[in-house]
């Protein structure tokens, strides 16, 4: 679990390809589905600021993005305040009308 955070959170110099990075989020993001207290765990490993930078610097990878509001959209549900203190939400706001993420 570390490690994939760490794939999320790298710095743009040594940043790794697109896909790999999703392919990391799509994993976190479907453990917190099967263990919905791991979502804590995550945000205190800076996964939530991980994903804000990767929403900020991948515009142009709609899967990328996508990945990022599907596990945000997990953190929501447990852990409100993370999310809100991430500054995520305008990031969230700007691009959800290009993906097909459903909202309850």
């Amino acid at each position: 679990m570390d490690i994939l955070v760490k794939m999320v959170n790298r710095e743009v110099i040594m940043d790794l390809c697109g896909e790999v990075k999703f392919f990391a989020i799509s994993s976190l993001t479907t453990l917190m589905d099967i263990f919905p207290q791991l979502c804590n765990s995550l945000v205190n490993l800076g996964f939530v600021k991980g994903l804000k930078n990767t929403m900020n610097l991948q515009l142009g990878m709609i899967d990328l993005n996508e990945a990022c509001i599907k596990a945000l959209d997990r953190i929501v549900v447990e852990n409100p305040p993370a999310v809100l203190k991430s500054g995520a939400i305008p990031n969230m706001l700007e691009q959800m009308d290009f993906y097909n993420v459903g909202t309850q």
